[in-house]
């Protein structure tokens, strides 16, 4: 999902990541988050994905919101981050290390896909999101919160080591190509006038002959 240097950043910051302003931010994106996947999700839910799920909180907060029935599965690139997930989970939910590159999920397994301020972190995103299309059933959502905002493709110029994706219509071009279909954005924070983070809501079209079965 993230470069070695990221993952040994984000163990470093795992026992303390949901402390402070920082963590307090955290928990008011998650919150917001958990609300649209349960607006987004399908009719009927059997299992869900939070890639990057860092130190659980999303995945307890779809927990009270899906119920018992929805099986729920955190995958992060940082150990320290999943042992914090772990803990929080107590029999709630499962988490395991992966990356969003190569999601330990079998084809079209999930019904919801959830991205929760990872995004932005995977080393390649483009091959993340085909993974997500991989690992969603058809009809199947993902929801994708992170920076995004059309001002945001300035801090996306060559010449970084790695360049990100943060303006809407590249995600959704991305979206794409990785055979899911956008359907709507969503704000859920600004920088004073200006959006900063955003969600996108996708699905994994239903191929033509499932429909007429």
């Amino acid at each position: 999902m993230s470069s070695d240097r990221d993952v040994a950043a984000f163990d470093r910051r795992a026992a303390s990541y949901d402390e402070g302003r920082l963590g307090a931010w955290h928990e008011d994106i998650v919150l917001k988050v958990s609300a649209v996947v349960q607006r987004a999700a399908p009719e009927v839910v059997h299992a869900v994905v939070d890639v990057g799920c860092g130190t659980g909180l999303l995945l307890a907060q779809l927990r009270a919101r899906l119920g018992a029935q929805v099986r729920l599965l955190g995958i992060d690139p940082a150990p320290g981050m999943v042992a914090q997930a772990a803990r929080r989970a107590q029999g709630r939910f499962d988490v395991a290390v992966g990356a969003a590159e190569a999601l330990p999920i079998p084809d079209g397994s999930v019904d919801v896909a959830v991205a929760c301020l990872s995004f932005d972190h995977w080393a390649d995103q483009e091959a993340g999101l085909k993974e997500c299309a991989r690992v969603l059933r058809p009809g199947g959502t993902l929801v994708v919160a992170d920076l995004f905002a059309a001002w945001l493709g300035v801090t996306t110029i060559a010449g970084r080591s790695r360049r990100r994706v943060r303006t809407p219509r590249v995600m959704q071009s991305l979206c794409v190509r990785a055979g899911l279909e956008p359907l709507v954005w969503q704000q859920l924070q600004r920088a004073g006038f200006l959006p900063i983070i955003q969600v996108i809501v996708a699905d994994r079209p239903v191929p033509d002959w499932m429909r007429t079965r």
